[in-house]
């Protein structure tokens, strides 16, 4: 039987011109009373996101957009492997490799600390995959794809997911 563990997701879309300091600020005051949780939190261009848990979790947001040859280029070199090749041939986007790859070194607190290269992605069911480095444990990463951006939750388990959007109020 699989356990599956419940995150809540806020997604804010602030103003274009609004500074990610400010941003920052903003979600750091929402996720005050999250003290009882594990907290993670992302940003993308003038998207912010936090997720809780009472279960470990990591998450790592995007903005859908079309990638210059060069920031293409540049993280195909910092982070495909030959499998991550296969999943493009099957549909899966550069960005939601990276965002998967994020999402778990995150969940390792690594950051871009961890060679993403070394991290495999197999892709489970619709938008659930199994993701591992050599150095840590296997987890489950699941996407959540929206009209405006690729998110991707890391768990030790699959998730429930409870998901809002909400306008930045700043």
């Amino acid at each position: 039987m699989v356990k599956i563990i419940e995150v809540r997701v806020r997604k804010y879309k602030f103003n274009e011109n609004t500074h990610r300091i400010e941003m920052k600020k903003f979600i750091k005051k929402e996720i005050e009373g999250c003290k009882k949780f594990f907290v993670s939190k992302s940003y993308s261009f003038n998207y912010g996101i936090y997720a809780f848990s009472k279960n470990q979790i990591s998450i790592d947001i995007e903005k859908k957009r079309v990638l210059s040859n060069t920031h293409q280029q540049a993280l195909i070199n910092f982070s495909l492997n030959d499998k991550d090749m296969v999943l493009m041939q099957r549909g899966i986007s550069l960005i939601h490799i990276w965002t998967i790859k994020e999402s778990y070194s995150k969940f390792y607190n690594k950051g871009l600390n961890m060679d993403f290269k070394k991290i495999n992605i197999s892709w489970l069911k619709d938008d659930l995959f199994n993701v591992k480095h050599p150095d840590f444990d296997q987890i489950k990463a699941k996407i959540l794809t929206t009209t405006d951006t690729i998110i991707s939750i890391s768990s030790n388990e699959e998730c429930l997911i409870k998901f809002e959007t909400l306008k930045g109020v700043i």
